[in-house]
């Protein structure tokens, strides 16, 4: 199960966080390691998912304490999608390096 490594919460569960304080840590803290805001952004998903009615404020509660099965598919969803992320900015960054390379020669 993904936690908190700092502040506030630190060592609490992604998924015992405030939706609140999610939605902050995403927008505001500049320095977020994408291992984390990948996990962060994956909690929001999962609570929006699992909003029954348009307005219901219960998805942005924090969820129960999840059974081992669906832990495992998070973990696995997040690792998943944070490889995706990692190749895609190394894409951009070698796309940049292969540009700069091309205009010095």
């Amino acid at each position: 199960m993904a936690t908190m490594p700092y502040g506030k919460h630190k060592g609490k569960a992604l998924s015992a966080l405030p939706a609140d304080y999610i939605k902050w840590c995403l927008s505001d803290m500049e320095h977020l390691r994408e291992p984390l805001r990948v996990a962060l952004t994956a909690e929001l998903e999962r609570r929006e998912s699992t909003q029954s009615e348009p307005g219901d404020e219960r998805a942005n509660e924090p969820a129960d304490e999840p059974s081992a099965a669906p832990r495992q598919t998070a973990t696995a969803e997040v690792s998943v999608r944070a490889r995706a992320l990692v190749r895609t900015e190394l894409s951009k960054v070698l796309r940049k390096m292969a540009a700069e390379l091309d205009r010095m020669a």
